[in-house]
């Protein structure tokens, strides 16, 4: 006869999960994610671009409702697939925008992460490889410069599409 094992559980307090909140880490993070969010030159992506930045650290909350978690996954390249896979259903194909900040605000966050010294060490293809990878203090500005690529690629592109089918059709403005 089979026993079942009890469920494993990780006994943590409010305290142990939100002691990593301060004021300059909330606002450092919606900071980032509001400069990510000016390369669109639109507000809302602005404002977006804030709140997803800070949202990584919701899966702390996980702790606190006793759902066990790989450790750190929302700061993995998995993850920000996902969370642009979301965005698109929810919001539709066309808001391209919307998709790369949902991407881009990962890499943001692990930016200012790696830049205010909370953090160095990321599992960035959680949970198909539990391989750590650490980034020495200086590679924070590599993943600004990426996260704005990616936004800036998808706030531009789209724009020279239209105006080559403008173009094609003979309806440039004058």
């Amino acid at each position: 006869m089979l026993e079942k094992l009890p469920r494993p559980s990780i006994i943590v307090t409010p305290v142990e999960v939100i002691g990593f909140v301060s004021v300059e880490h909330v606002l450092g993070h919606i900071i980032f994610g509001m400069f990510l969010g000016i390369v669109t030159l639109r507000w809302r992506y602005v404002v977006l671009a804030g709140f997803f930045a800070i949202l990584v650290d919701a899966d702390r909350a996980l702790y606190l409702l006793d759902i066990l978690e790989i450790p750190r996954m929302a700061h993995s390249v998995p993850f920000a697939i996902f969370a642009a896979v979301v965005m698109m259903l929810v919001f539709g194909k066309k808001d391209l925008k919307l998709i790369s900040i949902s991407f881009a605000a990962i890499f943001i966050h692990i930016s200012f992460d790696i830049l205010s010294g909370r953090a160095g060490t990321f599992l960035l293809f959680a949970p198909f490889d539990n391989t750590k990878f650490y980034f020495p203090e200086i590679t924070w500005i590599y993943f600004l410069l990426l996260s704005i690529a990616i936004v800036t690629a998808f706030t531009l592109i789209p724009k020279r599409i239209v105006l080559k089918q403008r173009n094609k059709e003979g309806l440039t403005e004058r």
